[in-house]
């Protein structure tokens, strides 16, 4: 069922970040507000006139986490994930974290645009589409931290580490002015599962010329893989 969003907002503290979007066809704006308790929600408030809801109203329902390919998106349903999620049965984080804005190209304001979401049930960044397909801009980060504090410490006994890995926990984003996108990933149990945790910030350059997703084609990208989006990128780009 539904959870209590007045719960959620006073006992778990899970509204995680907002942005402002500016309707040009109401002729006013609404604030977005993502929540990362269970599945996710976001949620939109308003003020104004007409047929639309003023005040609160549910913009979006699993916003964060969809497909069980990479946590368990509810404490309704059985995880199919082959990694084990270690969140406890009543407190499941997986919802959508940060969101901002695109902004559509030669627009006056920055206000106005695609949004952006970090799905950490997902653990990838998306960008949704106008026909609601979601396209994935972020899948994988480089290990480039990792060695580096490999380096530091020295410990040659540790495993090589591959050159990127899927993104782990991924946080806060921000689109520049400069069309580029950057973003928060980090580890808690470090680059080995035996250090502290390790956490950085990421670049991913001129996301406007991400091409876009169909909406069939969306559904099927939730299983894929780094080497996916790149061949995708190459065919399309």
């Amino acid at each position: 069922g539904e959870h209590d969003s007045a719960k959620v907002v006073l006992n778990k503290n899970t509204l995680v970040d907002t942005v402002w979007v500016e309707d040009i066809e109401l002729g006013r704006g609404y604030l977005l507000i993502s929540d990362l308790y269970n599945h996710g929600t976001m949620w939109r408030y308003e003020i104004g006139g007409g047929p639309i809801p003023i005040g609160k109203s549910l913009f979006m329902d699993y916003s964060g986490c969809r497909s069980d390919l990479w946590n368990r998106c509810s404490t309704e349903t059985e995880s199919t994930t082959n990694e084990k999620d270690n969140s406890n049965d009543n407190e499941i984080y997986h919802g959508s974290s940060g969101v901002t804005i695109q902004v559509t190209k030669d627009e006056e304001t920055f206000l106005t645009g695609q949004l952006i979401i970090v799905e950490k049930g997902e653990r990838r960044i998306i960008r949704l589409e106008k026909d609601g397909s979601r396209t994935p801009l972020v899948l994988n980060v480089t290990t480039s931290l990792c060695n580096d504090n490999d380096n530091e410490t020295n410990n040659s006994a540790l495993p090589p580490l591959p050159s990127s890995h899927r993104i782990l926990n991924p946080s806060l984003v921000y689109y520049t002015p400069f069309g580029d996108l950057l973003f928060t990933d980090h580890n808690d149990n470090g680059c080995n599962n035996n250090r502290p945790p390790i956490a950085g910030i990421y670049r991913l350059k001129e996301v406007v010329n991400v091409p876009s997703l169909s909406f069939q084609l969306s559904k099927e990208a939730h299983g894929w893989t780094e080497d996916d989006l790149q061949k995708y990128w190459v065919k399309h780009g």
